[in-house]
């Protein structure tokens, strides 16, 4: 990014901008004033007298576009169609006004039917003779202590007992009466609740006459669209700063796009000051560019951790473990072509950065179901084809999928200290931790997945001999990978306590080596969920069988899509945890400035 300043006439000032606007290039960034200069300067002076106006417009407008979109459309039979635009405004402006009204009534009324609500229902003129009479009626709070220490010759009624405080009406009691006195009511609580229902009652009436309108949403959409140009120049114009005749805007251009920029401007008499934008600016936007594969996955950077200017592109690394992380929650291959399926029609919908995510994903995730010989809950080796084996026996082996999960998890922390190492450089505490899953992955293997590792290339079991020798050498391995880590962090430690470089040291191998289990440990979720998944699925499959043909396939039809349903929301959410929280959290600063230059909506 480059970063722009212009300075030009304040007579030219909306001109200026409406011609970046046509050129759509320049993300606009506010201007920030030191104290000294603030004096001199006025922020945001260059906006023109009818700004105020055209963001009352706007806000009237959103007010009623939303009022419009909460209500149920009437029936065409009772919709209005006769009034004009104009008309139909003046309407909705007066029912959004009295359902405020209403509104602000309910909640009055709501407040004071909770203050009556322990004193019961009892009649107010009733309370009046008595006053009439010169008898004291007092309603007093009154906790438990005070309540045993009430004199019971002083004549009363207790009204309720809630939560130890006793509400009680006294009769000419005497001044000095313990408990905190509550004013006397004036009105009864059923009136209250009449009232209520009124309040209700009156509500559902504006709704359903905002229903009559409902249909005019799209219309006042159309306007709002209208403005939105016009407000895009004044935010733009709010950005900058003005010393009465001159006014200079700041902003930020790509690097290709300058000569554009400059032959936007060449109409005025404009000055334009160009640099590069710092490395750390955090007012440089963003401008992502990945190829098609990619660039769906751009979204799920975007939802979640952002991306600082000056970090390097991950957003491939994302969409790798998005995918592998994916097709692991699904594990099975029936879910996998469904998800396939959903990405293909969201592509054909035209949103094509999501359904390449999920038709990526859906695909990715067939070839691991095939692989783990699963489909629709229908598992290769145990409840079909008894005789065969799948390549992997994760759904049928709950010890297999411990370890794979255990892999998988030490592969990821790898894979997430060598993008740490990739955007920081190998003089940091990222080094130490890489070597720290060097060390836990050859320890894990020589003591507990030997066997389970050599299965995959040999059917030939290993001899006991074989077996020790790698335990051995392994475990010599992992115990120079150890302290290798450990010389690391002692040489380059994290820097939380600032020069303290003990404290950090001491703090970089302790948490660097809980953390390392605690993230390791959190990837066995993927196989939770895959295991529920497949256990609800195996229950559909089940309570299917026991009825007639028909019935089964409606039932296990309607009970799969609900089990991929789940399935999807299950994958989304924790593929999403793990890549930002364990895997992003050790090589992703993040931001969320991205580039979006001022450019006109509308035709």
């Amino acid at each position: 990014m480059v970063r722009c300043v212009m300075v030009g006439r304040q007579q030219d000032a909306e001109p200026i901008v409406e011609a970046l606007q046509s050129a759509g290039l320049v993300h606009v960034a506010k201007i920030a004033l030191n104290a000294g200069d603030a004096a001199e300067l006025t922020a945001g002076a260059t906006a023109s007298p009818g700004a105020a106006e055209v963001r009352a417009i706007d806000a009237r407008l959103a007010k009623r576009f939303e009022a419009l979109r909460s209500v149920a459309p009437a029936p065409a039979r009772l919709q209005s169609s006769e009034l004009s635009y104009l008309e139909v405004g003046v309407e909705i402006d007066k029912l959004l006004r009295r359902r405020a009204q209403l509104q602000g009534e309910l909640e009055q009324l709501e407040a004071q039917r909770e203050l009556l609500a322990p004193w019961g229902e009892f009649d107010v003129d009733d309370v009046r003779v008595l006053e009439a009479a010169q008898v004291r009626v007092v309603f007093v709070e009154m906790s438990e202590d005070e309540w045993l220490r009430l004199d019971r010759s002083i004549p009363h009624a207790l009204a309720s007992v809630r939560e130890g405080v006793r509400n009680v009406v006294l009769f000419d009691p005497p001044t000095d009466v313990a408990g905190t006195v509550i004013g006397v009511p004036r009105t009864s609580l059923r009136d209250v609740k009449r009232q209520l229902e009124s309040a209700h009652a009156g509500l559902r009436e504006v709704q359903r006459e905002l229903g009559r309108f409902a249909h005019y949403a799209s219309l006042v959409a159309e306007r709002r669209k209208a403005l939105s140009d016009r407000l895009a120049v004044l935010n733009a114009l709010d950005c900058a700063v003005s010393t009465g005749p001159l006014f200079a805007l700041e902003g930020f251009v790509p690097r290709d796009q300058v000569v554009d920029l400059q032959e936007s401007l060449s109409p005025f008499a404009c000055a334009l000051q160009l640099e590069d934008a710092a490395a750390r600016d955090e007012r440089a936007p963003v401008k992502l560019r990945n190829n098609s594969l990619v660039a769906g996955f751009e979204s799920v950077v975007e939802a979640f951790s952002g991306m600082r200017y000056g970090e390097k592109d991950f957003t491939w690394a994302v969409g790798l473990l998005f995918v592998g992380f994916g097709s692991l929650c699904l594990l099975d291959a029936g879910y996998g072509l469904m998800l396939a399926i959903v990405g293909i029609a969201l592509r054909l919908r035209g949103d094509k950065r999501l359904g390449n995510v999920f038709a990526l994903t859906g695909i990715i995730s067939v070839a691991v179901g095939l692989l783990c010989g699963q489909f629709f809950g229908l598992i290769v080796g145990q409840t079909v084809m008894p005789d065969a084996r799948p390549l992997l026996t994760l759904s049928s082996e709950p010890y297999h999928a411990f370890l794979f999960s255990l892999f998988v998890g030490m592969a990821a922390m790898l894979f997430s200290y060598s993008m740490a190492i990739w955007q920081r450089g190998l003089r940091s505490d990222a080094t130490g931790a890489l070597l720290v899953v060097l060390a836990a992955f050859v320890a894990v293997y020589a003591n507990m997945a030997t066997e389970f590792v050599h299965s995959f290339f040999s059917s030939q079991a290993l001899s006991p001999a074989e077996i020790a020798a790698a335990r051995l050498w392994g475990n010599r391995t992992a115990w120079a990978f150890g302290c290798a880590a450990v010389s690391s962090w002692v040489a380059f430690p994290g820097r939380v306590f600032g020069d303290a470089r003990v404290g950090n040291v001491l703090w970089t191998l302790y948490s660097g080596t809980t953390g390392f289990v605690q993230d390791v440990l959190s990837h066995m979720r993927l196989f939770g969920i895959a295991l529920s998944g497949g256990i609800m699925a195996l229950v559909v499959n089940e309570v299917a069988g026991r009825f007639s043909l028909p019935i089964t396939a409606l039932f296990a039809v309607v009970g799969h899509t609900f089990v991929f349903l789940l399935s999807l929301l299950s994958m989304y959410i924790h593929t999403s945890r793990l890549i930002f929280l364990e895997w992003g959290s050790k090589c992703i600063d993040g931001g969320s400035n991205f580039y979006s230059p001022l450019r006109r909506s509308s035709a």
